[in-house]
Order: C-alpha cells, then structure tokens, then sequence
C-alpha cells in the first residue's frame, strides 16, 4: 500500500512547498500533524498532537548541511533551544518514537 502525503496548501505560509520548496519529502506525513515549516529553518517541520515537532529533511539537504540524521524531534514549546529529543534516518523509528510519547520527562 503506497501513502500519499498529505496535503498542506491550507496554509500557504507553512506550506512546506512554499518554504522549502527545494525539499523532496520522500515519507508520508501522518495526517493528524500538522505544518509548522518556517523559511528560515534548515527543513520543513510538522506538529504532532502530543505537542512535538518534527523536522523531515531529504539526503541532499543533510549532506549540504552536514547533518547526520534526516529527522530530528523536539518538543515544539522549545523551538529555537537545540535540545534535540531524537534523531534518526529511519522514518519508522520517528513514527514509533512520536506515537509512543508521553510527555516531557
């Protein structure tokens, strides 16, 4: 079963299209999350419901930047302070990670 992703253009100024338009998405984004991509950052990013944000990048940005993972979590009240919560290039681990949160710890 192939997932499409889901569709943001609601809200042109958050629409990762729109802000990082460079960025291929190559994972399908849940559809209870929504965006809070933000031009300045590196990467689109995506709200979960149990209040963390997600950064999805593609392989060329993380080599262009010098990153080692392609997606990192934080929890979204402290964007901007670099703590990041988890990171990983395996999708499937974001996935299980923000599914399985439950709280600031």
């Amino acid at each position: 079963m192939t997932l499409k992703n889901k569709d943001f253009s609601e809200n042109y100024y958050t629409d990762p299209k729109v802000t990082h338009p460079s960025t291929k998405i190559d994972v399908s984004i849940p559809h209870e999350w929504d965006t809070c991509s933000y031009t300045h950052d590196v990467c689109p990013s995506f709200a979960s419901p149990n209040g963390l944000q997600i950064f999805v990048m593609d392989e060329e940005t993380k080599k262009l930047e010098g990153f080692e993972n392609k997606y990192s979590i934080i929890i979204a009240e402290e964007y901007g302070e670099g703590n990041d919560l988890f990171n990983s290039n395996d999708w499937n681990e974001i996935l299980n990670f923000v599914k399985n949160y439950g709280g600031k710890k």
